[in-house]
């Protein structure tokens, strides 16, 4: 029995590593199939199998929250904000243990094995239900993630009393594969002036937000959407900093929402942490409302 790292799953451990995930097909903890720097892993062998892994994923690296979901008119960030501006790695952590070899000590060793190869001053957040919450290593509670639902029949019901609180702003859409993104301007001009451009571009969303995020052609407001064939997600709501607190978000939202269900009979979900309060506002404005929640605790040694 050895404990090895296994940043990525490559073609050499693949079928060790499916054999592993299938003892819990329930449950699949963050891994990767190849080099990635965001993320970082371990395993515990015995013989040929897997019995035990732990993985990162890096959700801040100290200078730049990766966090867009949360994003709002008011505030684009969460509480792990506080680690940002040079200040320490955010990793978030899962892991799974084979059903048979549970309570037996495998997730402090691999736990341990991996704070070995941080930086000391690197932070560990895990959601952790109930079962969990009273072992050694979970620590402070941080913060609580919220999924949030918007149904086309509540939105019907509500969406008079919302227009009447929106505002009649010009908004422009550009289009990939499987996402929408909506960029809302202040006037038709600016739409025009960049119309070109946006339409040019055939890479995923990411790529057309990183255009139009360039220091001289920045949006007044945009929101994406992701589609999958059940729900739709919403997620990088952002709001240019100086026209913020003027009804910009969520007149971007109601229009969107509008031309959604429109179209689509299926939900929208988004989800929101418990300290974006600006976010959980406006979103409980535009009818959504919370459906379940996850609890992020942070994780220390097992001999702290």
């Amino acid at each position: 029995m050895k404990i090895i790292n296994l940043d990525y799953v490559n073609e050499e451990m693949s079928e060790k590593f499916n054999k592993f995930l299938a003892t819990s097909p329930d449950y699949e903890p963050y891994y990767t199939l190849e080099e990635n720097h965001r993320f970082k892993g371990a395993a515990i062998v015995e013989g040929q199998q897997i019995i035990a892994y732990i993985g990162l994923v890096l959700i801040n690296d100290g200078n730049n929250l990766n966090e867009a979901s949360n994003s709002n008119e008011d505030n684009n960030s969460n509480e792990t904000n506080n680690y940002n501006n040079g200040m320490p790695k955010v990793y978030e952590l899962s892991a799974l243990t084979s059903k048979d070899y549970r309570k037996k000590g495998y997730f402090n060793a691999l736990l341990s094995h991996i704070l070995g190869q941080l930086s000391p001053k690197d932070k560990l957040i895990m959601p952790i239900n109930e079962e969990f919450k009273n072992i050694s290593c979970v620590s402070d509670y941080l913060y609580s993630e919220y999924l949030y639902v918007l149904k086309k029949d509540h939105f019907l019901q509500i969406r008079d009393e919302l227009e009447k609180q929106s505002l009649t702003l010009d908004h422009y859409t550009a289009f990939t594969e499987d996402h929408t993104s909506f960029y809302l301007y202040l006037d038709n001009e600016d739409a025009a002036s960049e119309s070109d451009e946006i339409y040019g571009i055939d890479n995923e969303d990411i790529s057309i937000l990183n255009a139009m995020l360039s220091e001289d052609d920045e949006p007044a407001a945009m929101l994406n959407l992701s589609h999958t064939p059940s729900y739709s997600t919403i997620y990088g709501v952002f709001v240019d900093e100086d026209k913020r607190n003027k009804g910009l978000g969520f007149s971007l939202l109601f229009d969107t929402l509008d031309e959604f269900f429109n179209e689509y009979d299926k939900p929208l979900i988004l989800n929101v942490t418990s300290t974006n309060i600006p976010a959980l506002k406006l979103y409980k404005k535009a009818g959504f409302t919370k459906t379940s929640q996850v609890d992020y605790y942070a994780i220390t040694s097992p001999m702290s």
